[in-house]
């Protein structure tokens, strides 16, 4: 149910409204101004998730040339399988 509060209060509508529309059984139309307020919550979202995935590639990125140059990494095409022989 907080979930619930947490996101009506992002869009503009109750808690019940947003169980009821997200709910199967219970539709409910949104008004204008909610579907706009759903959408770019929706969109804020969606750019928070690529800018943490953003941040983790440049950190591994990092990582792994600092690894490199400690000449600690291994490069995958110079890798062999010493178990096939």
């Amino acid at each position: 149910m907080v979930a619930y509060h947490t996101v009506g209060q992002m869009v503009g509508a109750s808690a019940e409204w947003v169980r009821k529309y997200i709910s199967s059984q219970e539709a409910a139309e949104p008004r204008f101004s909610v579907g706009i307020n759903l959408i770019q919550v929706y969109r804020r979202v969606c750019e928070r998730v690529e800018q943490a995935g953003d941040r983790e590639r440049k950190l591994k990125e990092e990582i792994d040339a600092a690894l490199e140059s400690a000449g600690l990494l291994v490069d995958a095409a110079k890798r062999t399988d010493r178990g096939a022989t």
